[in-house]
């Protein structure tokens, strides 16, 4: 017994002097959370447009003013983190539009809205008054349940575009558990083609295809290092008052999904008055609710 005690110590020790003596293998440090990343409910959806701050603030408040709305414009200061951190609450209907200059000469629009900064309209609407190419990119980073990447190029017919301000769209997304492909517009010169017969639906249009074709136009996908928040460059929001009959929600909230909860949506229906409270209204309501839920998980 003693000698097996004596032999169990020996073994210890010469697996401590092994341990103290060989050399230390370095851990990596885990890289720090781009802000870009953690911003994904707005980040996963957003648009570009290639003027400048300069043009596009003076441009897009007369665009509001023609339809009776007022827009409070201000330039932020600070960091990225800081300057996504004014765009909160977010919301169903999007109030806030944050233009932000990048270091590729573009800028880059960002809404408050729970499902990305759904950009199409505005950068349609910004293309045809300017007179400029504008972009939607939606690179396949949602944290929602259905996943989509999707490019939408808009250019007035100087620049290639149709009558309508469109130039191509490219679009691969799970439509509720099902991948469909749609694509519209002349295609690129770079574009590959034989990729939209592929067999897969979700591998004709892919996160990696879009960065390529994105980087033929002289565009990275988007990171921090590329947006520019300092003077004379300072981001520029566009506020319009917050829609008082529809819920709000903190970036954490967002990313935990509450939105998408059958209460809350439920409360949505309530509170937006679609149905009057009386005998059968709660079914309604909640009918309602469900296909909101359903509605939202797709975006």
């Amino acid at each position: 017994m003693r000698a097996l005690l004596f032999v169990s110590l020996g073994h210890l020790g010469a697996c401590f002097l092994v341990t103290l003596f060989l050399p230390r293998r370095e851990v990596p440090m885990p890289l720090p959370e781009q802000v870009c990343e953690r911003w994904r409910p707005v980040t996963c959806d957003y648009g570009l447009v290639e003027a400048s701050l300069d043009t596009i603030g003076p441009v897009r408040a007369e665009m509001y003013r023609e339809h009776g709305m007022e827009v409070d414009a201000r330039r932020l200061d600070g960091p990225l983190e800081a300057i996504f951190g004014a765009l909160p609450p977010l919301a169903p209907a999007p109030t806030k539009e944050l233009y932000v200059a990048t270091d590729f000469g573009w800028t880059a629009f960002f809404r408050n809205g729970i499902a990305g900064s759904d950009p199409a309209l505005a950068m349609c609407q910004l293309s045809r008054r300017l007179g400029v190419r504008a972009m939607r990119v939606c690179p396949g980073t949602s944290p929602r349940r259905y996943p989509a990447v999707i490019w939408e190029v808009f250019a007035p017919p100087a620049l290639g575009g149709d009558a309508r301000g469109r130039r191509r769209s490219i679009a691969a997304a799970n439509d509720g558990g099902r991948w469909v492909f749609e694509q519209s517009g002349v295609l690129f010169d770079f574009e590959d083609n034989s990729r939209y017969e592929l067999p897969r639906t979700r591998d004709r249009f892919t996160p990696e295809l879009l960065s390529r074709y994105l980087a033929a136009l002289g565009i990275p996908m988007l990171q921090d290092a590329c947006l520019l928040t300092e003077r004379p460059d300072a981001p520029l929001m566009l506020s319009r008052p917050a829609h008082g009959h529809l819920p709000s929600f903190s970036l954490e909230e967002v990313v935990a999904g509450k939105p998408w909860r059958r209460a809350s949506a439920e409360r949505q229906v309530w509170a937006a008055g679609f149905w009057p409270r009386g005998p059968g209204s709660r079914y309604c309501a909640r009918l309602c609710a469900s296909r909101i839920s359903v509605i939202a998980s797709r975006r």
